[in-house]
């Protein structure tokens, strides 16, 4: 028997500045025509917390392609269980009470892992201003100062902070 999992997918550049515009709705219901259980969204941001038994490989490419039918546009789907978030608060490098003031740790969730070369690139940028961990396919950022002047935000994930 498959085990029934919570997920959480998170849709990259929709809602942004009117482009790609998704009713959570809309987004919503075709999330449970796919099968998928207790659906729900969280504001405008494209993000979908639901339970299933399929594999995650498998869920990424069914979202993505039935966005591009029902929307009419391609995005990228980044999926996480929840187990999966637990490990990332749970194995977080950075202690988040010894932020100063101004600093603060973003977290980017890349759909890969990424090429080596990009990670050569992250550790070319880094000045000692800003410090990063990269653990498989989840970016952590200590930034020491706004992320708008960090040369770090380079890889290309969805960032929560």
């Amino acid at each position: 028997m498959t085990t029934i999992k919570t997920y959480i997918a998170l849709l990259r550049e929709i809602n942004i500045g009117g482009h790609n515009k998704i009713k959570m709705d809309e987004l919503r219901q075709m999330c449970e025509s796919l099968g998928y259980e207790s659906v729900t969204t969280y504001i405008q941001s494209g993000s979908i917390i639901f339970q299933s038994n399929k594999n995650a490989e498998e869920i990424g490419r069914q979202i993505e392609k039935e966005i591009e039918v029902v929307f009419g546009f391609i995005v990228t789907v980044v999926l996480r269980t929840l187990d999966d978030f637990q490990q990332i608060i749970n194995n977080c490098p950075y202690d988040p009470n010894g932020f100063k003031e101004g600093e603060s740790l973003h977290v980017s969730f890349l759909s890969e892992a990424p090429p080596s070369e990009k990670v050569q690139q992250l550790e070319n940028y880094d000045g000692g201003v800003n410090v990063f961990y990269l653990n498989d396919k989840d970016l952590f950022l200590y930034l020491r100062q706004s992320i708008r002047h960090s040369k770090l935000a380079v890889m290309g994930g969805t960032f929560f902070n």
